[in-house]
């Protein structure tokens, strides 16, 4: 069965505790893909570089392109 929601609790990037990567998922899902990609676009940073999204501090990137990438799959399960 597709999960409705990112599985954050399932992913180690950057982050042990659960509560952090809520919080790093509940801002990811406030700014949206859209957003998240046009700022990673600005940036070369490595999968363990962190950036700030709105104001949620230190995400690490590795974290947000497993979300984007599960954002995606989710959008093309849902189409179908």
């Amino acid at each position: 069965m597709w999960k409705r929601r990112f599985p954050y609790e399932e992913y180690n990037k950057g982050s042990q505790d659960p509560v952090e990567k809520r919080r790093w998922t509940e801002a990811l899902e406030k700014w949206g893909p859209r957003r998240v990609q046009a700022e990673l676009s600005e940036r070369a940073l490595g999968s363990s570089a962190c950036i700030n999204v709105g104001g949620t501090r230190d995400v690490v990137i590795g974290f947000i392109h497993d979300w984007l990438a599960w954002r995606e799959q989710h959008q093309f399960n849902w189409t179908m």
